[in-house]
């Protein structure tokens, strides 16, 4: 029953995050929980239209963290390699 007021949220936040920048284009990005597509989140964009989603693709988080993953092993292999290849 969490979703509920996490619903309710984020046109709360969004309507506090965007004051200061009244009347300008604003890109916000999101993953794509449902709880910003509800009904209350597109009524509040429908009344805000300089206001843009960007939702990131989906399965971008599990890409981003094997991409993370993949630049420590990186990272921790490289200096091997240096000194191997330094003593050759």
């Amino acid at each position: 029953m969490q979703a509920e007021p996490e619903r309710r949220d984020l046109p709360r936040l969004l309507k506090k995050a965007v004051k200061p920048h009244a009347g300008k284009e604003i890109h916000v990005v999101l993953d794509n929980l449902s709880t910003h597509t509800t009904a209350d989140v597109k009524a509040w964009l429908a009344k805000n239209p300089y206001i843009r989603f960007q939702f990131t693709p989906v399965g971008s988080s599990w890409l981003n963290q094997i991409v993370r993953h993949e630049s420590r092993l990186r990272e921790r292999e490289s200096p091997k390699e240096d000194r191997l290849m330094s003593k050759v």
